[in-house]
């Protein structure tokens, strides 16, 4: 599949003020696609404003035959934060929280394996990245010298689970 994604910003004031009325936030290309049943990848880049292009987004390749166990790995978001890896149109809000684009990680090159378990009530994904992603750049005066060569890998994790699915039933949780 060949995707495209925008995300554009008009304004408009009365009087009318002398300034662009358009801001174009996200143009972003991807493809995706299978490469057999258990194999799947995507290749995402995006032009910013300025009409160049921007570092890869996702470049990964997935693997996915159990629920169970799955590995994923390349450049891709990394499994940490619940608003860092959710798309745009997907937030409650218009922009992410400053916590969410200031200390989540984003993305960066790693390996993460994930699945699900226990009926599906539970799901884990557990990965080793590059640095600390894009977000956690340190840009600070102080961290300057360093680089994140120097920095080594970054371990991170998640767990979820459906809480209510024993109290509830099997049956209710899955709609029947």
């Amino acid at each position: 599949d060949l995707r495209a994604k925008m995300a554009f910003d008009w304004r408009g004031f009365d009087p009318a003020l002398e300034e662009d009325l358009y801001d174009l936030n996200v143009l972003r290309f991807a493809l995706k696609g299978e490469l057999t049943r258990h194999v799947d990848f995507e290749v995402e880049r995006e032009l910013n404003g300025d009409g160049r292009w921007t570092d890869w987004k996702d470049v990964y390749l997935n693997w996915d035959t159990f629920d169970g166990l799955s590995v994923r790995g390349g450049r891709y978001k990394m499994p940490f934060g619940f608003e860092q890896n959710l798309g745009r149109v997907d937030l409650d809000f218009v922009y992410r929280s400053r916590i969410s684009t200031q200390l989540t990680p984003a993305r960066d090159r790693g390996v993460t394996v994930y699945g699900r378990g226990l009926d599906r009530g539970v799901s884990y994904e557990f990965g080793v990245f590059d640095s600390d992603g894009d977000n956690g750049k340190l840009d600070e005066p102080q961290f300057e010298t360093a680089s994140d060569d120097r920095l080594g890998p970054t371990y991170v994790g998640r767990v979820t689970g459906d809480v209510l699915r024993p109290v509830v039933g099997r049956d209710a949780a899955l709609g029947s």
